[in-house]
C-alpha cells in the first residue's frame, strides 16, 4: 500500500492458513478514515475471492481461502495490495456510514467512580458523554462489540485495575478515549457508566437491534431510568 502523508506503509504477513494481515505502526485518525474508506469499497466492490474484512485499531485482516503455497500467498499480497491502493483513494467526501441515536439510562455502577476521577459531578459526566456524535472506528473483541472513537478528553480515563468478571449486555462503558456497547454479557474491564435501551447484534445473523459497522454515526440520548 502507497504511503500516505502521516501514514508509514504497513507490515503485510500471513495471518494463519486462509488470512493476509496488514499492520500499521500506530493508530490515527488519519489511519482510521482510511480504513473506513477501504471497508467501504469492500463492500461496494469485494475484490474476487475475499470472503471477509476485519478492520482493527491498526491493521486490518483479509480473509481469503485454504491455498497455501508461497506461490499462492505471493499473488494474494500483490493483489490485495493493489486493490488497497485503489481503495484508498481520497472522494470527495469522507466515508458516511449509517447514523444511529441510542437511548441510554446512566445509572451504570461506575458513574460516581468516573466522576470522582475526572473532577465533575455525575450529571456533568452524563452530559458531556451524551453530547457528542462517536464514529464507530473498528469491531473487535465479541461479535458485535464497537470501539467508538471521538470520547470527549475531559472522560478520557485507563481501563479499571481488575476486570469485572461479568459486564451486562447491553452496558456502556468508557476506557482509553473510547466509548462502547457491550453486546452480550462478558468480562470487562471499562468503565460502565450506563445501559442502552436497544440491543446491539452482530451485523450477520439476522436478529433484530443495532448493527454497527466501521464509519457509522452514533449518539447516545439520556432517558430516564
Amino acid at each position: 500500500m502507497a504511503e500516505r502523508p502521516g501514514i508509514r506503509p504497513p507490515r503485510v504477513l500471513a495471518y494463519g492458513p486462509e488470512a493476509w494481515l496488514w499492520e500499521w505502526e500506530a493508530p490515527s485518525p488519519v489511519l482510521t478514515r482510511l480504513l473506513w474508506r477501504v471497508w467501504r469499497q469492500w463492500q461496494a466492490t469485494p475484490p474476487l475471492g475475499v470472503r471477509d474484512l476485519m478492520l482493527g485499531q491498526a491493521s486490518l485482516v483479509a480473509m481469503v481461502g485454504p491455498e497455501r503455497s508461497p506461490q499462492a500467498w505471493e499473488r494474494w499480497a500483490h493483489h490485495m495490495g493493489q486493490w488497497l491502493v485503489r481503495a484508498a483513494q481520497p472522494d470527495e467526501e469522507e466515508p458516511s456510514g449509517r447514523r444511529w441515536e441510542i437511548p441510554v439510562v446512566y445509572d451504570g455502577p461506575d458513574l460516581a467512580a468516573v466522576a470522582a476521577a475526572t473532577g465533575l459531578a455525575p450529571e456533568a459526566v452524563v452530559e458531556i458523554h451524551a453530547g457528542r456524535e462517536y464514529r464507530v472506528g473498528w469491531m473487535g473483541f465479541l461479535p458485535g462489540f464497537a470501539y467508538l472513537v471521538d470520547l470527549d478528553p475531559r472522560l478520557v480515563l485507563p481501563r479499571r485495575p481488575a476486570a469485572r468478571p461479568r459486564v451486562a449486555a447491553g452496558a456502556v462503558a468508557i476506557a482509553e478515549g473510547m466509548t462502547a456497547i457491550y453486546p452480550v454479557a462478558s468480562p470487562g474491564g471499562w468503565h460502565w457508566i450506563g445501559r442502552a435501551l436497544v440491543p446491539v447484534v452482530p451485523e450477520i445473523g439476522g436478529a433484530r437491534g443495532v448493527a454497527f459497522a466501521p464509519g457509522d454515526r452514533v449518539r447516545l440520548r439520556p432517558v430516564p431510568a
